[in-house]
């Protein structure tokens, strides 16, 4: 079974929290950053500026946390991303 986001929601997949720094140092549960960039896996019939596919930038605290198919994704409004990576 599949599933289609109606009107002007996005499903996003987020990244994974970084628990290394480029430099190599391991960082604790407790003070890793939201995350905040991830990917999108479907878009509504009325969403305009985002395709399936397109890695994204999001508020914190944006979204809606949902298990599908037994995984964990995000439901947003097209209007809580912020932009498109090129």
């Amino acid at each position: 079974m599949s599933f289609r986001p109606l009107g002007q929601r996005i499903i996003v997949q987020k990244d994974a929290p970084k628990g290394q720094t480029s430099g190599g140092l391991f960082v604790p549960d407790n003070a890793r950053q939201v995350v905040t960039e991830g990917t999108v896996l479907s878009v509504g019939s009325e969403v305009l500026d985002v395709c399936a596919g397109d890695r994204v930038l999001f508020g914190a605290r944006a979204g809606t946390e949902v298990q599908l198919h037994g995984e964990t994704v995000f439901v947003f409004r097209e209007e809580d991303i912020w932009g498109v990576f090129e």
